[in-house]
């Protein structure tokens, strides 16, 4: 008998990655029914290094969402989503 871990679903986690890297933090959260066969997605948050002066990624926050490819800053998410005022984000 082998013993397996793995992350459990429905919960969300935070992982500080160590330096160098291309991001300081990472948030994971899989998403699945507790009733049903469907697979669990998953979704990504990253938040960027300080890249130094004049980069574009400085501290920014971006997520990668089941179906899209790319990432995505977490303001156009909230955008989306309806909050229009900065103050709601």
């Amino acid at each position: 008998v082998i013993a397996q871990e793995r992350m459990s679903n429905n919960h969300v986690y935070c992982f500080h990655k160590k330096q160098p890297h291309k991001y300081s933090w990472v948030v994971e959260c899989r998403s699945q029914i507790e009733h049903g066969a469907r697979p669990s997605s998953t979704t990504y948050m990253q938040m960027y290094n300080n890249a130094g002066r004049g980069h574009a990624e400085n501290n920014q926050i971006r997520m990668t969402l089941p179906y899209i490819r790319i990432d995505v800053p977490v303001v156009v998410i909230f955008r989306a989503l309806g909050f229009v005022a900065d103050r709601d984000i």
